[in-house]
């Protein structure tokens, strides 16, 4: 079977198994790999400065490590857009002619239209659309849409839809505009329709677009001067619901003014 891939640099060198198939590549200068689109998957390029290929007799080349200005594309066409990454290193595990992990490192960046996200390293599995973002050592990632901004320690991200689950000291700013979906969300009635609210806790699990977001661990919503506490907290823009529960505590400035509140849940 002979590969539909493609590769280019300023110097390749090449090491042939006793069967035939590619064992070994080196690149040098401007490298790049074109690899086709396969069972309705998108075609992709890699650019880099060099390269390093390694295989297995009968299986052709199964690894690629890239080195240094790294910039990885595809075509999305679902969303009529490309999806491109830049990192300092790709290690690209391959089945076939096809990828099955990407993982990035050194000042990730990752963007699709109307989607944006980085961190010090990321795992890309085209296979299950999943984005996987994390920080080094002070460094933080982050994911942002038209509807939510997170910062974490670390984030998994559901490319389809933008569901995630962030972990660690997890901040986020909600735009607080209606989703363009049919179903457009809402913010619960409390909130302020058109007003950025910011929430903060330790952990986040967000259904993504007009859907639904629990935050774990020490949750704070703040929009404004209200400003809401709680264990537990959790927004549903689908049917304009907030829930704060354990330990739950609020304060709101209403016409009569301000009032505070505390129970074990406020809904």
């Amino acid at each position: 079977h002979a590969s539909s891939r493609r590769m280019s640099g300023d110097v390749l060198e090449v090491t042939m198994a006793a069967d035939g198939t590619v064992s070994k590549i080196t690149g040098e200068g401007g490298v790049q790999l074109d690899m086709p689109s396969l069972h309705k998957g998108p075609p992709r390029t890699i650019r880099a400065r060099s390269l390093d290929a390694t295989g297995e007799p009968g299986r052709g080349l199964t690894a690629v490590r890239f080195r240094d200005d790294v910039v990885f594309q595809e075509d999305n066409t679902s969303k009529d857009s490309t999806r491109e990454v830049r990192a300092q290193s790709l290690n690209a595990s391959l089945e076939g002619d096809g990828l099955r992990n990407a993982f990035f490192n050194g000042g990730v960046t990752f963007k699709e239209r109307g989607f944006e996200a980085a961190g010090a390293g990321a795992r890309y599995q085209p296979g299950s659309g999943l984005l996987n973002l994390t920080g080094s050592g002070g460094s933080r990632t982050f994911v942002t849409d038209d509807q939510i901004h997170v910062e974490a320690r670390e984030i998994d991200v559901t490319l389809e839809g933008h569901g995630m689950e962030a972990r660690g000291n997890v901040r986020t700013s909600l735009s607080g505009k209606r989703s363009a979906a049919k179903d457009g969300g809402r913010l619960p009635g409390l909130l302020k329709e058109g007003q950025a609210a910011s929430v903060n806790a330790e952990e986040l699990d967000y259904k993504g677009g007009n859907g639904r977001a629990e935050y774990k661990g020490t949750a704070t919503l703040v929009q404004g001067d209200t400003a809401i506490r709680g264990d537990r907290i959790v927004l549903d823009q689908q049917k304009g619901d907030l829930v704060a529960s354990g330990s739950a505590r609020s304060t709101l400035v209403l016409d009569k003014g301000r009032t505070d509140g505390r129970a074990n849940e406020i809904r």
